[in-house]
């Protein structure tokens, strides 16, 4: 027993010699950090929009087959070509055209069955007609052999044949009838065919939906395609929206119909007027900002999707400069409904994240002002701040 003791001791200190080794070859966690700048709080904010169309629509083949055609439309140079990206269209004008021949042909069928179903039905009633007529003979002839049987003037075997080709008459009659009957039935289901087919057949042409812009062409002619495969995308571009986010110490001042304009680099001197028809209920969990949706009528066309805006917001009141931060840099604190962020902090020779209460104050920009918790030109963790603790070191990235 004392002879283990020794070797219980080496092997507990290798075991404590690998655990620090391991501590002190764990990967730093990677983060982002910027230095705390101030800017103004009152005067004007201006936020990032991007241009969006105001509708969008993905126009779909209802039906399937090889592309026959696409809408022409006439180039630069004058001559007619294949419509693209760029063009306008009027609502309910063919985009595309599958091959029709075979929906042709089963409209054909259709149709041929349905007159087939009524050729039957006007032979059918003939039949019938000719079987009431015979029924009504055979009324009078039995009416005729009963009085005559009842008076002894007419044998019972007359008798009975009168009788029985009265029975056979009500026989065809109804016979006649349920004929028709089932007739009407296949005359009712090749109409519901015709009306199919004919759907099939109107559908095989790709028509505009919207009047706008063609955006996108995902087809050529002699593209084989299926029931719901995306041909084309449409933009109403008589107006645009411009959607732009806002931090929440900034959104109650926006309302419903506010107006509000717009500038772009891409349109120099330009001001566009619009009103805000949409602000978000809540928050994007990721930005922790909340949508604005401005929208500003294009007749012009001036505006484009995808275009980078400014919208500028005036503000009243006197002028201060305070320490802005990013929103990602703002983290929930451990006192529960308050705020910190974490600062990077020289110990030892090693980068060390610590956290920091902070009061917020105003939105600025698609920032957030500081009241009292960091300093100007301290390090503050502006990406990353969710996966690191408080005292942990961390790798600063640019």
């Amino acid at each position: 027993m004392r002879r283990a003791a020794p070797l219980v001791a080496a092997l507990a200190g290798m075991s404590i010699g690998c655990t620090k080794q391991e501590k002190q070859q764990r990967p730093l966690t990677p983060v982002r950090a910027a230095a705390v700048e101030t800017s103004s709080t009152a005067g004007e904010t201006r936020y990032s929009a991007n241009i969006l169309p105001h509708t969008r629509v993905e126009v779909a083949f209802r039906v399937g087959g090889y592309v026959a055609a696409l809408r022409r439309a006439r180039g630069v140079d004058g001559r007619e070509r294949d419509i693209q990206e760029g063009d306008t269209v009027p609502q309910g004008a063919v985009l595309a055209r599958v091959r029709q021949d075979d929906y042709a042909v089963k409209v054909n069928q259709a149709r041929s069955q349905l007159a087939e179903g009524r050729a039957s039905l006007a032979a059918a009633k003939s039949q019938l007609a000719e079987a009431e007529a015979a029924l009504r003979q055979a009324q009078i002839d039995f009416t005729r052999a009963k009085n005559l049987f009842e008076a002894e003037s007419l044998t019972r075997a007359d008798y009975d044949a009168a009788s029985t080709r009265l029975d056979v008459a009500r026989a065809r009659v109804a016979a006649g009838k349920d004929q028709i009957e089932a007739i009407q039935a296949r005359i009712a289901a090749a109409r519901q065919q015709v009306a199919e087919a004919e759907i099939a057949f109107r559908d095989t042409e790709l028509k505009a939906p919207i009047g706008g812009t063609v955006l996108k062409r995902t087809v050529e002619v002699g593209s084989l395609v299926g029931p719901g495969t995306p041909a084309f995308v449409l933009a109403d571009t008589t107006s645009v929206k411009a959607v732009f986010g806002v931090p929440d110490a900034a959104v109650s001042q926006l309302k419903l119909g506010q107006p509000l304009s717009i500038q772009t680099e891409g349109i120099p001197g330009g001001d566009f007027a619009g009103r805000i028809t949409q602000v978000a209920p809540a928050a994007d969990s990721k930005s922790r900002l909340f949508e604005v949706e401005l929208t500003v009528p294009n007749r012009s066309n001036r505006l484009r999707p995808g275009m980078i805006a400014t919208v500028t917001i005036f503000e009243s009141g006197p002028a201060k400069r305070v320490p802005v931060l990013p929103l990602n840099a703002i983290v929930p604190s451990k006192k529960g409904d308050h705020y910190a962020v974490f600062v990077v902090e020289q110990e030892g020779g090693r980068h060390v994240a610590r956290m920091r209460d902070v009061r917020l104050g105003e939105a600025v920009g698609n920032g957030i002002a500081v009241i009292d918790g960091v300093k100007l030109g301290q390090l503050v963790v502006t990406n990353g701040s969710n996966l690191i603790a408080d005292g942990e070191p961390v790798q600063l990235v640019p």
